[in-house]
């Protein structure tokens, strides 16, 4: 009946008539594949939660008196990140948050993109993959980011974005798995059930770049080239060798030093080589133009530095692998 009319509300209802017990409510998460991809979200939005409790609760930044709460834990104490004072009155007070009771999925920064926590529901069976790829952040944002997604993929269906968060999968907590366990976990299952953090907003390469646009074929050809933009935050530290008088014939990263804008961004590493900076050209300069070009880029104005690497081969991706 609900194949012939469509009529979502009307069908989620009649399940609610079946599905009246706590122990039956898994129940819904079987029914869901067989709901179309545009109706999923709003079935989603239906059904009473199955796991977590979650519920979105907002507060205005520009109160006198603040949110009006405080927190405790993060990833470096092994744990999620909890309520651990409310003010009595306050903000968070009055839209019913507790101390200590109260884990918190996700927060909207200042101007940014809202951050919020929504589960997707991915079958693989009769497709070629999930049609996306995976990336683990940098030191500063340790976790696993969705890094590429493919136009026309069952990931793109369901609304998975570059930058997303994966915090959890078919129960498994991604909050401490490294890049291989997650690989095992995502490849292991042909239904899979994901908890996404949107906005989460680690990029480590930039979309869309097409190399072929400024290098000749001869440039690049057998070379993985990608488009890094690093936020300028203190020192770049980031050290270089080589250059077309060298040996090398080519500017090399030599060292990336901990703390420094390189490190914190995550995506260049030791041995990769540099092929432009903002814009400019280094493929036939000399070890000195480069670190003259790289030092103006990073003291000249603006707020990012957009550095075009090739990744350093032969190289195993432990930080990033395609679904597909």
């Amino acid at each position: 009946m609900y194949y012939q009319s469509m009529n979502l509300p009307v069908f989620v209802g009649d399940l609610k008539l079946v599905i009246n017990e706590p122990s039956r409510l898994l129940l819904f998460d079987a029914i869901r594949p067989l709901i179309p991809l545009k109706h999923q979200v709003e079935y989603d939005q239906l059904t009473p939660k199955r796991s977590r409790k979650l519920r979105e609760v907002k507060l205005d930044r520009s109160h006198p008196d603040g949110l009006g709460f405080s927190v405790r834990g993060g990833l470096e104490f092994r744990c999620g990140l909890f309520i651990s004072h409310i003010m009595k009155e306050g903000q968070a007070d009055s839209a019913g948050l507790q101390d200590g009771k109260s884990s918190v999925a996700g927060l909207a920064s200042a101007g940014g993109r809202e951050v919020k926590e929504k589960k997707v529901f991915i079958s693989l069976v009769g497709t070629t993959g999930m049609g996306c790829s995976i990336s683990s952040g940098p030191s500063q944002k340790p976790g696993i980011f969705i890094s590429n997604v493919k136009p026309g993929s069952i990931s793109a269906e369901v609304g998975l974005e570059v930058g997303d968060q994966i915090i959890e999968v078919n129960g498994v907590d991604f909050s401490n798995v490294d890049h291989k366990e997650a690989v095992q976990v995502l490849k292991g299952s042909r239904s899979l059930t994901l908890s996404i953090v949107t906005g989460a907003g680690f990029q480590k390469y930039v979309e869309d770049f097409n190399p072929h646009s400024m290098f000749t074929a001869e440039q690049i050809t057998g070379k993985d080239v990608r488009q890094l933009r690093i936020k300028k935050d203190g020192a770049l530290d980031l050290a270089v060798e080589g250059g077309i008088e060298s040996p090398i014939g080519k500017i090399v990263v030599s060292a990336i030093y901990d703390g420094g804008a390189a490190d914190k961004h995550g995506g260049i590493v030791r041995g990769d080589e540099i092929l432009a900076v903002n814009g400019k050209i280094l493929t036939d300069v000399t070890l000195s133009e480069a670190q003259t070009t790289l030092a103006k880029a990073w003291s000249s104005g603006g707020d990012w530095i957009d550095l075009v690497i090739a990744v350093s081969p032969p190289k195993e991706y432990d930080d990033e692998v395609t679904l597909f």
